[in-house]
């Protein structure tokens, strides 16, 4: 299937919403996606977005964030739903980003997902809906 074609399929299937907790961010993913949270203490969550047993994107939210790198490498910035995204290409097959929320909990995200055709698309399009809400 061509990549094109690949994403107006996913984007056409039904989004599963999950607002994660503590937090007003919400991430929508296609619901043929798996989603394994794991919160290993109070003050982070881990969401790891799975297709078919692959690693598709590992996203940290939390107030410290382990980069991989001093915070002013990251400096292809992306502007996505009003969220400065943050961006390293990490080795030739990484993207790692992170996003500053503010002061109040959480105050980061940091996610990445491997450089590859079959990955990227779905990350990308899982990334793309991360936003703040109301609630």
């Amino acid at each position: 299937m061509r990549p094109s074609l690949f994403i107006i399929f996913l984007m056409n299937t039904a989004n599963v919403t999950y607002q994660i907790p503590h937090s007003k961010l919400e991430v929508k993913y296609p619901e043929n996606i798996a989603l394994e949270i794991k919160n290993p203490i109070e003050d982070f969550s881990l969401l790891f977005f799975k297709n078919e047993g692959t690693d598709i994107l590992s996203l940290y939210v939390g107030n410290h964030p382990l980069l991989s790198y001093k915070e002013d490498e990251y400096k292809k910035v992306r502007i996505i739903n009003k969220l400065s995204h943050r961006c390293l290409k990490v080795r030739d097959f990484i993207n790692e980003c992170f996003i500053e929320l503010g002061t109040e909990f959480p105050r980061f995200v940091h996610y990445s997902y491997k450089n590859s055709k079959d990955v990227s698309y779905l990350a990308e399009i899982i990334i793309s809906s991360l936003k703040l809400t109301d609630k």
